[in-house]
């Protein structure tokens, strides 16, 4: 068996590197999943945990209940979409999820 080139072992390293670099990117992905749907599981918890806490009778819609109200019963929605993204989607789909997510942070 002969010796690698320079140009080989130049081009293994190469590709170690590009390994290397991939299973970084997708461990940094794999630990956004794991953040993204706890935080997701708490926003969740916490809106029907007020809803509870606060809404039991039809006074209750009025004013700043009825605005927070309001807000929960939009953003629900997308945040059960997101968890069930999370737990059950596909990795296109979750990627489509963190790109959209990442996409809001910025403003």
């Amino acid at each position: 068996m002969s010796k690698p080139t320079r140009a080989e072992r130049k081009e293994a390293k190469a590709r170690d590197r590009e390994r290397k670099q991939k299973r970084a990117l997708i461990e940094s992905f794999r630990a956004w999943e794991c953040s993204y749907s706890t935080t997701l599981g708490r926003r969740i918890r916490n809106a029907y945990k007020w809803i509870a806490e606060n809404i039991h009778e039809p006074s209750d819609l009025e004013g700043m209940r009825g605005d927070t109200l309001a807000g929960l019963y939009r953003e629900l929605p997308m945040w059960e979409w997101g968890l069930s993204v999370l737990a059950c989607g596909n990795d296109e789909e979750k990627y489509q999820l963190f790109k959209t997510v990442k996409s809001h942070e910025r403003f």
